[in-house]
């Protein structure tokens, strides 16, 4: 990351909780890109494929291990 974006990031992380969260959804908004029809016929897919193994009663992943994957992401760096 550059230094203005080290000095940028430092002055956001001193805002609000509210005013972080809008902001952050500011930022995420400003990367959206227009939708992929190869995309969103990858998701529809899995959709698909996870839909049936769930009628199947093929068993999914335990909430709590998901919980703990993405806290694991979610670490400071």
């Amino acid at each position: 990351m550059t230094s203005p974006a080290e000095d940028l990031l430092a002055r956001a992380l001193r805002l609000s909780a509210d005013d972080r969260e809008r902001l952050a959804a500011e930022l995420v908004a400003s990367l959206e890109r227009e939708p992929d029809a190869a995309t969103d016929e990858a998701w529809l897919e899995l959709a698909e494929r996870r839909a049936r193994e769930a009628l199947a009663g093929v068993p999914g992943v335990p909430w709590d291990e998901i919980r703990a994957r993405v806290a694991g992401r979610r670490q400071p760096r």
